[in-house]
């Protein structure tokens, strides 16, 4: 079986065991079912969540604010999104590292991807496309095959459509990065530079 196939079959036993179905209304997540607003911090909580791979254990997220009182909602999308493209440069040491990067990419920066794999993985692309099928299809993402630095800084990174990158590697990359946006974009701030540019660098993530 395919990797497709088998998401797809365990998604059947899932829905099949909890006895919902895909025309149903998603569930919301377990975690929001208990949500509270602590004001002397300013926060709202959500869970906590037991870890049912860690027992004993529990989690929650905590979250400004922002006058909403607690409520949770979709955040919001639209052919008139001018967020640009965001460049997610795949990372050496894991491969599923590429695949949250994408995600949080699309999903909570709601950016269009362009991931390029890094140049150990080149094998990543074929899971990638049949994982992430959907995504290609409804073109928030597009893969794009190693193409040595230089014309990855020339044809990639100094496309003004390019709004946003994220790499996984050594901060002299990442000084790299900015300086190509910065030729690329002679008009910017060297801040505005900075902000376009998001790294994980020795387990310093992100997000």
């Amino acid at each position: 079986k395919t990797l497709k196939e088998a998401l797809e079959y365990r998604i059947k036993q899932s829905e099949a065991s909890d006895g919902s179905s895909s025309s149903s209304p998603p569930k919301a997540p377990k975690l929001v079912e208990t949500v509270r607003t602590d004001k002397d911090v300013n926060k709202i909580i959500y869970g906590p969540l037991t870890l049912a791979s860690s027992p004993g254990h529990s989690m929650e997220i905590w979250c400004d604010t922002d006058g909403n009182d607690g409520k949770m909602e979709m955040a919001k999308t639209g052919d008139g999104n001018d967020n640009g493209v965001c460049v997610v440069l795949g990372a050496g040491n894991q491969s599923f590292l590429s695949i949250i990067d994408t995600f949080h990419c699309i999903f909570s920066q709601r950016y269009p991807v362009i991931l390029k794999h890094h140049p150990l993985r080149p094998y990543c692309e074929a899971p990638v496309r049949l994982l992430l099928e959907p995504l290609i299809k409804r073109g928030y993402l597009q893969q794009i095959p190693d193409c040595g630095v230089e014309a990855t800084q020339t044809h990639i990174l100094g496309n003004p459509l390019i709004q946003h990158v994220h790499v996984t590697g050594a901060w002299t990359t990442a000084q790299a990065i900015e300086k190509t946006l910065a030729k690329a974009r002679p008009s910017l701030q060297p801040s505005e530079i900075h902000s376009m540019v998001t790294t994980e660098l020795g387990g310093v993530g992100p997000f």
